[in-house]
């Protein structure tokens, strides 16, 4: 054997012996390869599942026109320190023109006016006796104002009239009762109906409410006044 048969030789040897322990290792048994693959693809699926479950934070942007108006409830503080002129009327509202068109329709005007004097006439029973500057000042506002909103136009126009030359007395509710029943048969008579007795209108007009008790046996009896001009 030559002297470079040696390493050629060894160099054989190792190739050999790789080559028969590479050959002579066994394979994985087919099973086993098959629960190592089920448990990595269970173990997969529960690690996404777990990211899945986690609660997520949506933002929900509101556009302008969908926003929720907030409404603030004003307590009585609050109300009374407001400036509440521009609740208050003033006297081109008051004694403004009418605004209602014509009621062509008898019947219906006959059937409003009849339901309206009662209505005057039981708000007028239950006014205060000794009413206080402000209800003396919203009583006044209303007959004003209702002078303009009545639904008959031409109704409205001539209580106007009689306004003007009999403007509303308010000072006490033998005042205010009193004045209402002498305009009620100043239209009677403009209309050609028979005078109103107003010394009932206590019984006439009783709207079935419950009386005070302080003023029980102290009632003034309505008698007739002569309604006082407008002074210039």
């Amino acid at each position: 054997m030559s002297q470079n048969a040696g390493p050629r030789s060894a160099l054989k040897s190792i190739h050999n012996l790789s080559l028969d322990r590479s050959n002579s290792r066994s394979p994985i048994p087919k099973p086993i390869f098959l629960l190592i693959s089920l448990l990595f693809i269970i173990s997969t699926y529960l690690t996404l599942r777990s990211f899945g479950n986690q609660p997520r934070k949506v933002s929900y942007s509101r556009s302008p026109e969908l926003s929720i108006p907030k409404f603030h409830i004003h307590n009585s503080d609050e109300v009374s320190n407001q400036n509440l002129s521009e609740f208050i009327p003033d006297q081109d509202v008051l004694k403004g023109k009418s605004i209602m068109p014509k009621m062509g329709n008898a019947t219906a005007k006959a059937e409003l006016g009849r339901a309206t004097w009662k209505f005057m006439h039981t708000m007028t029973q239950r006014f205060p006796e000794h009413p206080t500057p402000d209800e003396r000042a919203a009583l006044k506002s209303f007959i004003y104002l209702f002078s303009r909103l009545y639904p008959c136009g031409e109704c409205a126009h001539h209580f106007q009239l009689l306004l003007k030359q009999y403007p509303p007395q308010t000072s006490s509710r033998n005042a205010a009762s009193l004045h209402l029943c002498s305009l009620h048969n100043l239209v009677n008579e403009r209309l050609g109906k028979p005078e109103y007795n107003c010394t009932s209108l206590a019984e006439n007009y009783d709207c079935g409410c419950a009386h005070d008790p302080d003023e029980e046996g102290n009632q003034t009896k309505l008698t007739g006044v002569e309604l006082p001009s407008k002074t210039t």
